[in-house]
């Protein structure tokens, strides 16, 4: 992961995915539970490219099966 930061340019990023990854045990409501290895290996690549989720109005869960709902949308942004 450091490695991906030093290929990296800092120049000003800025990206909208529906990533299949959550930042916290708040992202996902039902289903099994999200390991502490998944959120923190994200929370550290978004760490390590220096990417911030920036906040957005509406619905805070945006996919669902029906009985599972996760926040996967995000827009992140570098300080860039």
């Amino acid at each position: 992961m450091s490695r991906l930061a030093e290929v990296v340019p800092q120049l000003p990023m800025a990206g909208s995915r529906c990533l299949n990854f959550v930042l916290s045990q708040a992202d996902k409501h039902n289903g099994e539970e999200v390991s502490n290895y998944e959120i923190l290996d994200f929370q550290d690549c978004c760490s390590a490219l220096g990417l911030n989720d920036r906040n957005y109005t509406g619905c805070h869960f945006r996919w669902t099966n029906g009985s599972v709902w996760s926040k996967l949308d995000r827009y992140l942004v570098n300080s860039s």
